[in-house]
């Protein structure tokens, strides 16, 4: 795949898993021997395969930057993929949801609503019209750039809560009412099992994102007092629609406040707003970044 613009950038960042393996065309300085017994460096290009252990996304620069050690040439390398520059992804296993990111990248009609055609000076414009009307419900920040913080939200659709896979990291925490079975005693000594509500915070180790249930599964540790469940003990949360949950970071950093921005706010990658008037009543859609010119 070739990398159009900063957004496919980020598409391949969420793509890109570890363990994954990513093969491109890199540059490298290597030590050679000069006469006279000396040696100087050279910027050489290779193609180099790695196997993911990191992914870096750089906005401000448009780069990926996949840090890793380089079984061909043994030693520590970044294999950095730019705009416009080819690279190969592999996977073990294409499950849906790296079939889903991967179609939402390259089929713009892949979650298109209404297509629109703008005519200007002879110019016809296809604009595809994406989902504008359900966002992210934000109901409270309290967070510092760069900086710890916390974001209680809740999702209203279920790309809501693809964008919440992608923004929840292990480390973060997150806080919501969920659903446990606990051991209690009954009369005559014996002990029986209930289904009971509490709101437990768990330290996040493991995200899962079921497209087909609109579920996300949390797994992690309890880091919240609780009578029936210890510190410490793991449970896995799971985040539905229109379930408010919270979400705690120790740095809200640029790429995580960008996909928050982009799950919440609408107009932060429109391209034009079109009015759609039909038997009286008014619909504004916002049309998103790519378009076809005819």
């Amino acid at each position: 795949m070739v990398a159009e613009d900063s957004d496919d950038l980020w598409y391949a960042y969420n793509l890109i898993a570890v363990r994954d393996s990513v093969m491109a065309v890199t540059f490298r300085k290597v030590q050679r021997e000069v006469p006279g017994g000396g040696r100087d460096s050279e910027r050489v290009r290779l193609k180099l395969e790695v196997q993911v252990e990191e992914v870096d996304y750089d906005k401000d620069a448009a780069v990926l930057r996949i840090p890793c050690v380089v079984s061909q040439i043994g030693a520590f390398h970044t294999l950095e993929i730019e705009l416009k520059r080819p690279f190969v992804l592999r996977k073990g296993i294409w499950d849906s949801l790296a079939l889903d990111t991967l179609k939402q990248a390259s089929d713009p009609a892949a979650s298109a609503d209404l297509a629109v055609v703008l005519m200007q000076e002879g110019l016809g414009q296809i604009f595809l019209v994406g989902r504008s009307q359900i966002t992210m419900k934000i109901v409270r920040r309290d967070f510092v750039r760069n900086g710890p913080g916390s974001v209680k939200m809740v999702a209203e659709d279920s790309d809501d809560l693809w964008y919440a896979y992608n923004l929840i990291a292990v480390r973060d925490s997150v806080m919501a009412v969920t659903f446990r079975k606990v051991q209690r005693e009954v009369p005559g000594g014996g002990r029986d099992s209930e289904r009971v509500r509490l709101k437990l915070e768990v330290q996040v180790e493991e995200v899962d994102y079921d497209k087909d249930a609109a579920v996300l599964r949390i797994r992690g540790k309890n880091i919240l007092e609780n009578d029936h469940v210890k510190i410490g003990a793991f449970h896995t949360l799971e985040i539905e629609l229109k379930r408010p949950f919270v979400l705690r970071k120790g740095i809200w950093d640029s790429l995580a406040l960008d996909t928050l921005k982009q799950a919440s706010d609408p107009a932060a990658s429109a391209d034009l707003a079109v009015v759609l008037m039909q038997e009286g009543l008014g619909q504004i859609f916002l049309v998103g970044r790519r378009y076809y010119l005819l």
